[in-house]
């Protein structure tokens, strides 16, 4: 994977001061806390590239 740290910087400036919102470093994420979040609860939101195409999970468990 190929750091952005503008991405990241945007997406905190974007969303990080929406109620229930975390942004997340993922390239600084160790894999187990990276599975930590996307298995977690509520929904998670990955944007993965600056072509703004975003990919959605739903991480809530049986939903």
């Amino acid at each position: 994977m190929v750091q952005s740290q503008q991405l990241f910087i945007d997406d905190v400036q974007a969303f990080g001061q929406l109620p229930g919102v975390t942004v997340h470093d993922i390239a600084a994420l160790s894999p187990e806390a990276l599975r930590e979040v996307f298995d977690g609860p509520g929904v998670t939101i990955g944007g993965f590239c600056n072509s703004k195409h975003c990919l959605f999970f739903n991480a809530v468990q049986g939903g």
